[in-house]
């Protein structure tokens, strides 16, 4: 009798934990507006990019850190992050041709630590959202041959016409032109000098060497970010971050990561949490709570995004996360039936969702946070 009650006991106390695992604290935090206007992820160039510069804000925000040279835009940006990975870069190596690079995966907390430890790159032309278009823009046609009339035709990848050549010739200069007069952060002075180069890489009268072209613009970014403007309340804090892939075997994959998450957003102190996801899973015909590790990690179409956790809420006897995608005002609800769209006041959608922690730990990859460094006692 004695062993029936304590094993009902402890059936009960269990019950009562994994109920309780499930709960999460509601909280919510505004929608972020960089620079006090809505900016889409290819303002700041990668994904990553662009919600760590989000994650920053948020950070700033709970410190009351004003900061207005440079901007929260600047903080960690394609340019930015490059410069934080120069090791990796300029050491290992980066087969432009093969249009690969260090930041398709993303490595927010080694970007951020730097951040917190050296502080900001000060502002500059190449710290504007119009370098960042034209970087993006280069970066992405490796060793496409805009020239012609060209004698000598070695084929490219892209092979194209001379009467194509001319198109996107005027086509590029004409979008990075209007990006530059359009950007309130340069000078008449710097305005005038990327016209110039835009015109000039982006002729047709001329082969462009794209990958040289692409390893100079970093090379000047980094020796502009050799000055830095050093924030004193950055040196209690610190970003910890855990790949998934590489912590947790395939069987126990969605029950690890949903624990870690509920650890995170109940021990978040104030701050937006950073997460990395498939981002193939959100519009995936079967609920993403039902799939293996084969069927989102371990797929060959995993599709990796950047996102960041902005609120939480119990809905329905479920904790539920607020997700802040990088595309202000844009979410399908069609395309993505596994989540719920936020809407404002007059029924707009934010480009916000909301969905079950634990669909989302199916399609995890990591998960990031800015938190305060504890003393050592």
């Amino acid at each position: 009798m004695k062993s029936l009650f304590l094993s009902i006991h402890f059936l009960w106390t269990l019950s009562l934990s994994i109920r309780a695992s499930e709960n999460c604290t509601q909280w919510k935090l505004s929608k972020s507006t960089l620079l006090k206007k809505e900016i889409a992820q290819q303002d700041s160039g990668m994904c990553y990019a662009h919600r760590d510069s989000k994650a920053m804000e948020f950070f700033h925000q709970s410190l009351d850190i004003e900061t207005s040279e440079p901007g929260v835009l600047e903080l960690s940006t394609t340019f930015h992050r490059k410069i934080l990975h120069l090791r990796q870069i300029f050491e290992k190596g980066v087969d432009y041709k093969k249009s690969e690079s260090i930041l398709d995966w993303g490595h927010s907390c080694e970007a951020i630590n730097h951040i917190l430890k050296n502080g900001l790159c000060e502002k500059s032309l190449y710290s504007s959202s119009s370098y960042h278009l034209i970087y993006n823009v280069v970066r992405m046609f490796g060793s496409i041959d805009l020239q012609i009339n060209n004698s000598c035709k070695k084929k490219d990848l892209f092979n194209l016409s001379d009467e194509q050549k001319t198109f996107y010739s005027k086509f590029l200069i004409d979008l990075t032109m209007d990006s530059i007069s359009k950007d309130r952060d340069l000078s008449t002075e710097e305005k005038k000098e990327l016209s110039k180069f835009v015109k000039k890489i982006f002729s047709n009268r001329k082969k462009t060497n794209f990958p040289k072209v692409v390893k100079s613009i970093e090379r000047k970014v980094r020796n502009h970010c050799k000055k830095t403007t050093k924030v004193k309340q950055y040196n209690d804090f610190k970003c910890s971050t855990l790949f998934f892939p590489e912590a947790f075997e395939s069987k126990e994959y969605k029950k690890k990561t949903h624990d870690y998450l509920m650890k995170s957003l109940n021990d978040r102190q104030g701050q937006a949490i950073m997460a990395a996801i498939c981002s193939a899973s959100l519009s995936s015909i079967k609920d993403p709570e039902s799939l293996s590790f084969n069927d989102t990690i371990g797929a060959s179409r995993c599709g990796p995004h950047a996102v960041l956790i902005t609120g939480a809420k119990m809905d329905g006897g479920s904790c539920k996360v607020l997700i802040e995608d990088n595309y202000p005002g844009v979410c399908d609800q069609e395309k993505m039936p596994w989540v719920e769209c936020e809407k404002d006041l007059n029924g707009k959608e934010t480009g916000r969702y909301w969905i079950k922690t634990k669909r989302l730990a199916s399609m995890l990859l990591s998960v990031s946070k800015i938190e305060k460094i504890k003393e050592n006692k």
